[in-house]
């Protein structure tokens, strides 16, 4: 996301064929080269960039994207979500952040999209009235209390595939991702209600039956 027009291969199309070369090498996240919308880490010793994953949705992440609200800092930083986030409490305006991306094979330099390789995305809304720092741990707690939920629902199946002598590691995988898909229905719902304690219940609740 950011880099929409390569220049690294030039093409040039003729009457004969296909004139194909080399373009501009551009630099990457390692050289500090690096769109302003992508999740980067500076802590190492090697800069890191968030990638898209397809098995875990951005919404799943938020918590990491928004985590310089609170006192424990993600290492992942978005630039522009949080300059952003700032220009918008000042407006007290509501917000919605888009966040995805596709993941591809690499092979020789040479990138496609192969195998389990998909594009994810998701979008969510904030509503700043209640935005800030409590409402940020509140949904901490509830994203973590959801990993339990999955964790538990992926050594239940393994459990379950051990007794019956088969390898069940594919068969949890399925499970925990369908419960995940399930939840994001809630998503948007959580993060509106994220400081409303009967609300929070009923949704604990909801989740919990997903996993059954």
């Amino acid at each position: 996301m950011g880099q929409l027009i390569p220049l690294c291969r030039f093409c040039l199309l003729v009457d004969e064929g296909l004139h194909y070369s080399d373009g501009i090498a551009q630099a990457s996240h390692k050289e500090g080269m690096f769109d302003p919308s992508i999740a980067i880490d500076f802590s190492g010793k090697e800069v890191k960039v968030r990638w898209a994953n397809p098995e875990k949705r951005p919404w799943r992440e938020l918590t990491g994207l928004l985590s310089f609200i609170g006192q424990q800092k993600s290492p992942f930083d978005c630039i522009q979500l949080r300059l952003a986030i700032s220009k918008a409490l000042r407006q007290r305006e509501d917000v919605a952040i888009w966040s995805g991306g596709l993941r591809v094979s690499s092979n020789a330099g040479e990138q496609y999209v192969s195998g389990f390789d998909d594009m994810v995305e998701s979008l969510c809304w904030l509503n700043l009235d209640a935005f800030g720092k409590i409402w940020f741990d509140l949904l901490k707690i509830e994203m973590s209390e959801l990993d339990k939920v999955a964790k538990i629902l992926y050594g239940c199946v393994m459990s379950y595939a051990k007794e019956l002598s088969i390898d069940g590691g594919n068969y949890a995988k399925r499970a925990t991702h369908l419960f995940w898909q399930l939840c994001e229905r809630q998503a948007q719902q959580l993060l509106d209600n994220c400081d409303k304690p009967d609300i929070r219940h009923q949704l604990r609740c909801q989740f919990a039956r997903y996993s059954e």
